[in-house]
């Protein structure tokens, strides 16, 4: 504790004693991911039949996401005349601990599944025809009620508001989390 009018010390705790910053740790984990990794890592957990698959996720960030090349995943899935996908293993909570309240309409804040797609975001584009999504499937979603400066998820669901004349011009981007489910997961 330091008082800047006397500009002295009032109280110190291991003031000569050495820590390594927390930031250090993440050069270790990944130098044992390199290790123990190596140039891939699983996507899915499957069951397979003749012309079906069971599959659950396993937390692979790269599915679907546009920042990595495709990975062999959804042809594999997509070979399969019957598709079931099992949420059973997703015992992470969505949000993990020490997030802000009001963190959730930010791009870093994308929620826990074990079937991450598209990095959990949703890129968005203003054109002058109005807002366009990717995945596509998330442009329903989006209202032009007039009622934001910028666009602002509702706190628990995938639906955003907007007003379209203040949100910058035309070629604007910016990515925007979405809310994950097992229902979301299968739709997408």
């Amino acid at each position: 504790i330091y008082n800047p009018k006397t500009q002295t010390t009032i109280f110190q705790k291991n003031a000569n004693k050495f820590f390594i910053p927390a930031s250090n740790t993440k050069i270790l984990t990944l130098s044992a991911c390199l290790d123990n990794l190596g140039d891939s890592i699983p996507a899915i957990k499957y069951i397979e039949n003749a012309d079906s698959i069971l599959f659950w996720g396993l937390g692979d960030p790269t599915f679907l996401n546009p920042n990595f090349a495709q990975t062999p995943t959804l042809d594999f899935i997509k070979k399969h005349k019957v598709i079931h996908f099992s949420d059973a293993n997703n015992l992470a909570v969505s949000i993990g601990k020490g997030w802000s309240w009001d963190d959730f309409n930010d791009d870093y804040f994308t929620e826990i599944n074990a079937l991450p797609m598209y990095g959990n975001l949703i890129a968005i584009k203003k054109t002058n025809q109005g807002i366009v999504t990717e995945p596509a499937y998330f442009s329903r979603y989006f209202v032009n009620d007039g009622t934001q400066k910028d666009i602002l998820r509702d706190r628990t669901s995938n639906q955003f508001h907007y007003n379209f004349n203040s949100i910058y011009k035309d070629g604007f981007e910016q990515s925007l989390p979405m809310v994950t489910s097992a229902q979301k997961n299968q739709e997408l």
